[in-house]
């Protein structure tokens, strides 16, 4: 960890303990950050040893007061993206607020928003997310809609559009065609925003190839959510590692339209293969 310190920040080593160190960290204590979680919040941003408890990390705090956040989740705030700690407030911090205001986040919400994923404090508005926005909004066809989904899953604002929300969600597409399902791939979608935080090859694919053989009618956190055991006991015994239904799995990422995406591509080999050997 000192390692990882030195290298990300070698102006620690010019800084003085007793008036840069030790009343960085003391301050890092006195807003709550836990003990044991320092050295995260160190490694993570060493940067911090060096800004002005006054200047910098003070005001930082009380903004994050002032739009809602509650002093106790302030240290949860600074734990998950201590990097908040180095971001202008003009500049950074004010501006993304104002952004999902803008777009419909109800200002009780903005806190949550904050709390559960502060990284998005330091994300482009122009080139993070905007495009997020846009493709939500053409996905979801509903201002409103997409507002919420940032409300209760303010991750999706980190994923990378091109390699995970667009594959992602025409393999759901294809999911839901394939089911002939009642309700339209946006319908099964929406409640379980988290389908984009899940592994496709590892979770998404087999899962949903396991629902359908089975022929099986269940809601994406039902498929998802589970323990692999948890999914056995409740009707998905037929998912395990020989028995994973390559020839569905190439079938779903046939039908999105991904076989030659990058992050798809050796994937797509891996499982044509496994096919041709249980044919």
């Amino acid at each position: 960890d000192i390692a990882k310190v030195l290298t990300r920040c070698p102006q620690v080593l010019g800084y003085s303990i007793e008036n840069n160190l030790k009343p960085t960290v003391q301050w890092l204590l006195d807003v709550g950050v836990a003990e044991q979680n320092i050295a995260k919040v160190l490694t993570s941003y060493s940067q911090v040893l060096g800004h002005s408890i006054e200047n910098n990390l003070k005001p930082t705090a009380e903004w994050l007061l002032d739009v809602g956040v509650a002093e106790q989740d302030i240290a949860k705030v600074l734990t998950r993206c201590p990097q908040v700690l180095g971001y202008s407030i003009e500049n950074n911090l004010k501006p993304t607020v104002q952004w999902l205001l803008d777009v419909g986040v109800a200002e009780q919400n903005i806190a949550k928003v904050l709390k559960c994923h502060p990284q998005v404090l330091g994300y482009s508005i122009e080139n993070n997310l905007k495009p997020t926005y846009r493709w939500l909004l053409d996905v979801i066809g509903d201002q409103q809609l997409v507002a919420d989904c940032f409300s209760s899953f303010p991750q999706i604002l980190g994923y990378s559009i091109d390699n995970n929300l667009k594959p992602k969600m025409a393999i759901l597409t294809a999911f839901v065609r394939f089911q002939n399902h009642h309700n339209s791939d946006v319908d099964y979608l929406l409640p379980f925003l988290r389908y984009f935080s899940c592994s496709a090859p590892n979770r998404i694919l087999p899962r949903l190839a396991c629902v359908l053989a089975c022929t099986q009618q269940k809601s994406l956190a039902a498929i998802l959510t589970p323990t692999n055991a948890q999914f056995h006991a409740n009707g998905g015994h037929q998912l395990s590692p020989e028995h994973h239904y390559p020839h569905l799995q190439l079938s779903l990422l046939a039908s999105a339209g991904v076989l030659e995406h990058p992050p798809f591509k050796e994937l797509a080999k891996t499982l044509a293969d496994a096919s041709a050997r249980h044919t």
